[in-house]
């Protein structure tokens, strides 16, 4: 006579609020107590005090979710930017991971925008440089795409020399961050070099008997070429 024993499933450790009928496992009522679940050699723990802890027993008391790994990491959900931009009425806090510029974004309630900066933006623009060209004028500067934020170091042209003078006096210097908006179209003009009896192109103040001019501003301007 062959005997063949009875499959059952493996056994699952609960503290509370699980109920197994046969090979079927139910999660219901009020947990008071931490409920255990093996995951394949992780743990998922329904805490009695309202949080769930992956990987933890002790899911952290200011998380409603803890994740815990030493190997392993969070996975968001992966969209492209029109995916991104195709969710209806996305919640405030909601994040994605962006697969078009490789960062994670969050709506603001307005706004997608990138939480996690990268040194290299997207299209792999990491600066540009705008010099002076004789005789001077106004240069462009589109953003990219989903960069709101710009790091901005611009000099003022150095002073004319007076007489036999060979000192020249430098230009202001500004280092900031200036906040943009994809597409937007900056006008940027840079300073020209004062020269004896003249000033240098975009404000320079001239001179007279052979001094040196000052040199010119140089200014980032939005909405067009007017200073305002």
């Amino acid at each position: 006579m062959q005997t063949t024993a009875a499959t059952t499933a493996p056994a699952v450790t609960a503290s509370n609020g699980l109920t197994r009928t046969a090979n079927n496992l139910a999660l219901g009522g009020t947990l008071a107590a931490n409920t255990d679940v093996p995951l394949n050699a992780k743990t998922l723990t329904f805490s009695g005090l309202g949080r769930v802890g992956i990987g933890t027993a002790t899911p952290d008391a200011s998380a409603v979710l803890d994740v815990s790994s030493t190997t392993q990491g969070l996975l968001p959900p992966r969209l492209s930017t029109t995916q991104r931009n195709a969710i209806a009425n996305p919640a405030a806090g909601l994040i994605v991971f962006n697969t078009n510029t490789g960062l994670l974004n969050t709506w603001d309630g307005t706004r997608w925008v990138a939480t996690l900066t990268d040194t290299t933006p997207p299209g792999g623009l990491t600066s540009v440089t705008f010099g002076f060209t004789a005789p001077g004028g106004a240069q462009t500067f589109t953003v990219p795409a989903d960069v709101t934020t710009l790091g901005v170091d611009m000099a003022g042209a150095v002073g004319g020399r007076s007489g036999s003078s060979t000192g020249q006096g430098l230009g202001g210097r500004v280092q900031a961050a200036l906040a943009v908006v994809p597409g937007q179209v900056l006008t940027i003009l840079v300073g020209g070099a004062g020269a004896p009896n003249a000033g240098g192109y975009n404000g320079g103040g001239s001179a007279g008997n052979g001094g040196g001019g000052g040199g010119g501003a140089s200014d980032i301007r939005t909405g067009g070429t007017a200073l305002t």
